[in-house]
């Protein structure tokens, strides 16, 4: 094989020996200029993690929360903005969002869609006047989080440990070591030689355009609209902290309890559509979650607010964008459908279908008649297919009349219960199976097929046309082990 071709997006197959060769390496690997091509992007390794944190710490502590004060400070006192910089304060604040719900989120942590090396950078350039920190860093920690979904010890913003710690209190704390070591675990494998580039483009000049773009851009509009000061102030941090609660809520809000849980029960992941409106479209977590590479993150009509989806689908109409991923129709909606059985399936179990067929005592054809001779002044005894009822509860509500019920007491019934004399609904049949005290011996083959059908602690295997229902955790592939072994998921 020449080693000229290109292969899985490298330049050359020796390029992507050599890449493959220090990804697997170790942490402990150097990766220098002259053994890496340039747009390889240096494996984040617990190493790395550990040497940043403290940086990052402060990092946060500045951007998340002094200049924000700073910015509230500065509200109070100064003087009315002028409205010109209020529009494009607005207009930056747009930018910025799309550059982390667009770009940090799903172009670079999920590769949802694809871009070229410009939009790339100004997305990155944007991304970073919004202080949330770099690219790499914010993909590893999404990914964990992905990953590691309600683990107190390995999810990052983890809203079991309460929802001020998820939407802030994560980027302000040093974590623990299991979440170092979770962090470290998600890497750029797999991210395509573009965003490579990107996030190692970023990583080295992060300051200078978080500086460029969250100051000296703001100051430089603020004064083409006429006050500089303005800028910096509404331009620059105020839009800087509300871009951020943007990226924020969909760790807090996302998570609490108002939504559906459409996809999945397990964790606390809600969808809800109001959402999408604080989180710039990024309020259906539940969808997300279960097909996080869709571009679209379960806002699949047009019309469903997320300005990020729109972006795209504008960048891919003039070719900026392409390899949009969307997640096939039919197992979206199988894994709805799953989720609505397995809600069904709950709700069935807590209502009253009656005593279960086979808890009720067997009695012979002789005994009923006996029975209902003996008690014929005080009850009123009815078999239908093989079921002895008690229904004296509803014998004065019956709308046939009491003499009708009455004249079966002691008999079989099935014949007019199901047409002979009227045909009773299905409303009616589930009422009088929650009257049914006992089995008649000679038809228990009888009962013991409809026992099959509606005992209610076991689900049923097959629908009304015979097809088989799949339910969720009836996968062929589900096992009732999880193997540390099985890297390959």
């Amino acid at each position: 094989m020449s080693d000229t071709i290109p292969v899985a997006g490298y330049d050359t197959y020796s390029q992507l020996q050599e890449i493959n060769k220090i990804k697997h390496a170790g942490p402990s690997v150097k990766v220098s200029k002259r053994t890496s091509p340039d747009h390889k992007l240096t494996r984040l390794s617990l190493r790395w993690w550990n040497s940043k944190r403290r940086t990052l710490k402060s990092t946060f502590f500045l951007t998340v929360v002094l200049l924000p004060a700073a910015a509230l400070w500065h509200v109070t006192v100064l003087p009315h903005p002028p409205r010109p910089v209020l529009y494009v304060a607005a207009a930056y604040f747009v930018l910025s969002a799309l550059a982390i719900t667009a770009g940090y989120h799903r172009l670079c942590a999920h590769r949802a869609w694809r871009t070229n090396h410009t939009v790339g950078r100004v997305l990155a350039l944007a991304g970073a006047s919004a202080g949330i920190g770099l690219i790499r860093w914010w993909v590893a920690m999404h990914r964990a989080h992905h990953r590691f979904t309600d683990d107190p010890m390995r999810d990052p913003c983890c809203s079991k440990r309460g929802y001020v710690w998820a939407h802030t209190g994560w980027v302000l704390h040093n974590p623990h070591l299991k979440l170092q070591a979770a962090v470290a675990a998600e890497d750029d494998e797999g991210t395509d030689i573009v965003t490579a580039e990107l996030i190692a483009w970023q990583d080295r000049h992060y300051w200078l355009m978080f500086v460029f773009s969250g100051i000296f851009v703001p100051a430089f509009l603020g004064w083409l609209v006429g006050d500089w000061i303005a800028g910096v102030v509404y331009i620059g941090m105020v839009r800087m902290f509300l871009v951020q609660q943007v990226s924020f809520l969909q760790n807090s809000l996302c998570h609490c309890p108002l939504g559906y849980q459409t996809f999945g029960d397990t964790t606390t992941l809600r969808d809800l559509a109001l959402w999408n409106v604080l989180t710039f479209g990024e309020g259906m977590h539940n969808f997300h979650h279960a097909f996080p590479r869709d571009y679209r993150c379960g806002n699949v009509n047009w019309y469903d607010f997320d300005p990020a989806k729109w972006f795209i689908l504008a960048l891919y109409q003039f070719n900026l964008a392409w390899d949009l991923h969307v997640s096939p129709h039919a197992i979206v909606e199988q894994l709805k459908i799953q989720q609505m059985q397995k809600q069904l399936d709950s709700t069935r179990a807590r209502l009253n279908w009656g005593i279960p067929l086979d808890k009720l005592p067997v009695i012979s054809p002789a005994t009923f008649r006996s029975l209902a001779e003996q008690t014929k002044d005080e009850r009123v005894l009815v078999v239908i297919l093989g079921i002895v009822h008690d229904v004296t509860p509803f014998v004065e509500d019956h709308p046939g009349g009491v003499a009708l019920v009455k004249t079966s007491n002691g008999k079989d019934a099935t014949l007019a219960f199901n047409g002979a004399v009227y045909s009773h609904s299905n409303a009616a049949k589930n009422l009088l199976a929650t009257m049914r005290v006992a089995v008649l011996g000679s038809h228990q083959q009888e009962v013991w097929k409809q026992h099959a059908l509606e005992n209610k602690d076991v689900p049923v295997k097959n629908d009304a046309d015979g097809r088989r229902i799949v339910r969720l955790g009836e996968q062929a592939t589900m096992v009732g082990v999880i193997h540390k072994s099985a890297d390959a998921a």
